[in-house]
């Protein structure tokens, strides 16, 4: 076996420095491109964009620390817990005319897809920028002390205890075990880990350019101090910077361990972090189970006993030198044993990642600055000052003003949603009210007067409870109606039995041809007809009798009969109206959240609206009761000639009731209707039943008149007096909000409705930050491709 010296001085002599062979980043193009990323990541964009970078993980105790140490040369304290309870990035450069420098800083957390840092600690990046440190020729005791100090500023005083058991001397393992001497080690209860980055560059002549990150240890089991909760964060932070898709993960595996217990290789294999399989290398000891892409390595790190003698980097490269010239270590290919090959690799590997992806890191920060731009733009103006939260009102009720305008019109040629469509649904809702009023508003039921000529009503019973004749000519009804006139003024009453059997000189008997008889003979006309409407036309004669003759009409019947019929339409016309604006605030809720994206103004005009319109609906019930009061309680008068119209309409049918009555007994055997001029008794008898009943028939077709015609007044008035003057009501809820209206606003008023909400502030201070990042990072870019 060679002498440890003879192969040191062997290695001196031949300038064989493990950091310097074979580097990948000698030339000037890749030195630049390396300081690219690096000056990329320093800028903080690196918590918006995927960088290129290596990412060391590996379970607790797996020995990342020992492998850094042989990787990089950096003193790390590996008896120490401290070093693996935040993530730790090293970056190395050569200088080749500047002496050795180590550069320790700390960095906030900005690692994209981790959770942001839990510190609450305003003064944290002040605290960090103190602690920032340069030395040169850096002692193990000045690194020990620096990363302490780091620990504690970070918030990392948690009491752990972590145990590893101790390896063999000489024994292989591809990844190096801590020193049993760490084995417990107490202070105060605070916090064991933390997101914030502990970032080390070191510097000079014999270095190398590489960069990597070292993530905390995951571990399974929770030994005292550590919680549930902690250990899930180890998880979730080793996994984001998994995670990204730039990351290259080397995953340190034990050698002495069971891989199967090892948590750090079933993440570094999960298709969440490596859905290829192309970015994890694994230095794993003599395993051949599992295939991976980049292959396996075996390093041999420091023993905890060669750790605490304190051996230098030459030592240490001299002995894992004679190491694997030993069998079997020495079957293993030259290219895929030790540390210095893996170095060679890594930094390989880093080079060409970065060249590979160089290009595309500029167009993705280009996208991002489009899209960041965008999300800015969409947050609209910031609000600082007055003036500005008046001009954002202004422009913001001129839009929906806009809007609302086009929609009580009914004009959607501009676009706009459904529930927009506030004409529509008033349009809707009035004919709705009209169907109402007309099929439920009275009280009861008019009765029908039904004849072979029609209905005269369309609801209620047939007066008289007879059949008709299906077809008569009614063009013939007038010559019966004027032979029963001449009968009438040339007769006195009771003579149609005394000219029985008389024709007088140039008169001839009437005929009126029907084309079929009616079927049901007339029965007992002079029993009352029974329908609701008709026990209160009895009624209110008899509680109305006065100084009026028999068988006329007190003044007073009517106007008590219509107010009773018409007791509904208040109740239905006040669901109608509270419809109105329910559908209304429904238009304007839409139309409002059309035009303003900001939240917190969208309720808060949103609320100012809606006592708006609990004022506009509290006049509009007002009008609703005065105009139900002046339609009920008042005379009752019409200068409609549909009045006279329609109650000449019931008396002819009537007529044509009567008449059909008649013909039933007086048919000759062709269906003719005789009317003799010298008999028309009978058929007076069947025009004029008694008094009584044609008072309540007359009282009945005045009322059902009337009646008709108020209610399409009523609902027209409902319509137009109410629901119309609340749509237009330039102080309603509709139409109220408009940049006429703001200008009046005093100023407490537009403090409070143009104030951005909280969250929208943070979102737009967050996406100004980033896009400052992103243009930052654009110029560094440029200024290296």
């Amino acid at each position: 076996m060679p002498n440890i010296d003879s192969l040191r001085a062997e290695i001196s002599e031949l300038g064989l420095d493990p950091m310097l062979s074979e580097d990948a980043f000698q030339n000037e193009q890749s030195q630049k491109l390396f300081e690219a990323i690096d000056e990329l990541r320093s800028s903080g964009i690196d918590g918006d964009i995927d960088l290129p970078e290596l990412v060391i993980v590996g379970d607790q105790s797996s020995g990342k620390s020992s492998l850094l140490q042989t990787l990089t040369q950096i003193p790390f304290p590996v008896a120490s817990r401290l070093c693996t309870r935040f993530p730790t990035r090293i970056i190395s450069r050569r200088t080749p005319n500047a002496p050795e420098t180590t550069r320790i800083s700390i960095e906030r957390h900005s690692a994209s897809g981790c959770p942001p840092a839990s510190d609450p600690d305003s003064k944290r990046a002040e605290r960090y920028q103190r602690f920032t440190q340069t030395r040169s020729n850096i002692t193990a005791e000045e690194f020990q002390h620096l990363m302490e100090e780091a620990s504690e500023i970070m918030g990392v005083t948690g009491t752990v205890t972590s145990r590893a058991p101790s390896p063999p001397e000489h024994s292989p393992t591809p990844a190096g075990l801590e020193s049993p001497e760490q084995a417990k080690r107490s202070t105060p209860r605070g916090k064991n880990f933390s997101r914030d980055v502990l970032k080390i560059e070191v510097s000079g002549p014999q270095r190398a350019y590489f960069s990597i990150v070292d993530c905390p240890g995951v571990f399974h089991t929770l030994t005292r101090g550590l919680t549930v909760d902690e250990r899930r964060d180890v998880r979730e932070m080793v996994s984001s910077y998994m995670r990204a898709k730039r990351s290259i993960i080397v995953c340190v595996a034990n050698g002495l361990h069971d891989l199967a217990n090892q948590v750090a290789f079933d993440m570094a294999l999960s298709p969440d972090h490596d859905p290829k399989g192309e970015k994890t290398i694994m230095e794993l000891a003599m395993n051949r189970e599992k295939y991976l892409h980049h292959g396996w390595f075996v390093v041999r790190n420091r023993t905890p006993a060669e750790t605490l003698e304190g051996i230098d980097s030459h030592e240490q490269h001299v002995k894992e030198t004679q190491f694997f010239a030993t069998d079997p270590w020495a079957k293993l290919p030259e290219s895929r044993r030790g540390s210095e090959a893996l170095k060679r690799y890594l930094a390989s590997l880093l080079c060409k990642h970065i060249q590979n992806a160089f290009p595309l890191l500029l167009k993705e920060i280009e996208a991002r600055i489009t899209s960041t731009t965008s999300m800015i733009r969409s947050l609209g103006s910031p609000r600082r000052e007055h003036e500005e939260k008046r001009t954002y009102l202004a422009n913001l009720a001129q839009d929906f003003h806009s809007i609302a305008d086009r929609m009580v019109n009914g004009r959607y040629d501009s676009g706009g949603t459904c529930e927009m469509k506030l004409r529509m649904f008033v349009r809707f809702a009035n004919e709705v009210f009209a169907y109402t009023m007309e099929d439920d508003g009275h009280a009861a039921p008019f009765a029908a007067i039904r004849s072979s000529q029609g209905e005269q009503a369309t609801t209620g019973v047939d007066p008289t409870g007879h059949g008709v004749l299906s077809q008569p000519l009614a063009s013939e009804i007038p010559a019966i109606a004027d032979g029963l006139e001449q009968a009438t003024s040339s007769s006195p009453p009771g003579s149609s039995k005394k000219r029985s059997g008389e024709r007088k000189e140039g008169r001839s008997p009437l005929r009126v041809t029907t084309t079929t008889l009616i079927t049901d003979p007339l029965t007992d006309l002079t029993k009352p007809v029974h329908s609701e409407i008709y026990d209160w036309i009895r009624q209110a004669i008899q509680e109305n009798r006065g100084t009026e003759l028999p068988g006329t009409l007190n003044s007073g019947i009517l106007p008590a009969l219509f107010r009773k019929q018409a007791s509904k339409w208040h109740d239905i016309a006040e669901t109608h109206f509270r419809t109105i604006t329910d559908l209304a605030m429904r238009s304007v809720r839409a139309m409002l959240a059309a035009v303003c994206d900001d939240s917190l103004t969208l309720q808060k005009i949103g609320l100012a609206l809606q006592r708006t319109n609990e004022e506009a609906k509290a006049k509009g019930f007002k009008d609703l009761s005065a105009l139900t009061r002046d339609a009920l309680h008042t005379p009752l008068q019409t200068s409609d000639s549909a009045f006279g119209d329609k109650v000449r309409q019931a008396r002819l049918f009537r007529f044509y009731a009567a008449i059909e009555r008649y013909a039933a007994n007086n048919c000759n055997a062709q269906g003719e209707l005789i009317v003799k001029s010298w008999d028309t008794e009978a058929l007076f008898n069947e025009v004029h039943l008694s008094n009584a009943r044609n008072l309540e028939d007359e009282i009945h077709d005045v009322l059902a008149a009337y009646y008709g015609l108020e209610r399409v007044k009523f609902v027209e008035n409902v319509n137009k007096i109410v629901v119309e003057r609340y749509l237009y009501d330039p102080n309603g809820p509709v139409l109220s909000f408009s940049p006429m209206t703001v200008a009046l606003f005093d100023r407490e008023a537009v403090e409070e409705l143009a104030a951005e909400d909280e969250s929208l502030v943070a979102q737009r201070a967050r996406e100004e930050r980033t896009l400052a990042r992103l243009v930052r990072a654009e110029e560094i870019a440029n200024k290296y491709s």
